[in-house]
């Protein structure tokens, strides 16, 4: 009664620092952090009223007040541990949507690029790349899923890896006749837009 100019606000605190511990005042307050909270857009910001209205219950604790008859709980020790709870919530809930964006990051489709090959061929062509040393001859397998999951082929939009490699070995002679055939236009190719019919490598 002594209070001048009592609002919402500082009846609130009054009622904190006199441990009026009715249920419906505490229902009350959160009733009316929680609607702070939803007209607050960022989790950075709601952690922001948080940790605020946590230093302001800790400096009301500090006050000596009337104590709630029967109260073996203080009430704003009650206060602190609902806020204590509330933050771990919403930073739970952060951690929650930053791992729902990494995976859905992951999860984009790759840019893959067509081989106008069948897939034997095209195992046989990256074979050719190796026993030519245009491509090493070191993590074979790795190199395989990394054409199987970048290259799809006309027929076959998700080529398996391993199958990929397999081909690569056994290799059918028509494959192999196909491929050539691919292998000489491509020489033709050359000699005829770079003058290369009569030049002998070295």
């Amino acid at each position: 009664l002594k209070e001048d100019d009592l609002d919402n606000l500082k009846l609130q605190n009054l009622l904190i620092v006199t441990d009026f511990g009715l249920p419906e005042f505490f229902l009350y307050y959160v009733s009316s952090l929680q609607k702070m909270l939803l007209e607050c857009p960022g989790t950075h910001d709601k952690r922001k009223i948080l940790l605020t209205e946590q230093d302001n219950i800790y400096h009301l604790s500090l006050y000596r007040g009337l104590q709630m008859p029967g109260s073996t709980y203080p009430l704003h020790l009650e206060i602190s541990r609902y806020l204590d709870e509330k933050y771990k919530l919403i930073q739970l809930m952060t951690n929650l949507k930053r791992e729902i964006l990494e995976d859905s990051e992951k999860e984009k489709p790759c840019v893959r690029v067509r081989v106008n090959l069948p897939v034997a061929q095209f195992a046989l062509l990256i074979r050719l790349f190796m026993e030519r040393g245009l491509l090493m001859k070191e993590h074979v397998g790795e190199q395989f899923v990394f054409f199987a999951t970048y290259f799809f082929t006309p027929n076959t939009s998700d080529i398996s890896a391993d199958s990929l490699q397999k081909k690569s070995t056994d290799v059918e002679f028509g494959t192999a006749l196909k491929l050539k055939g691919h292998l000489i236009q491509m020489l033709n190719w050359l000699n005829e837009n770079f003058n290369l019919s009569n030049y002998k490598n070295l």
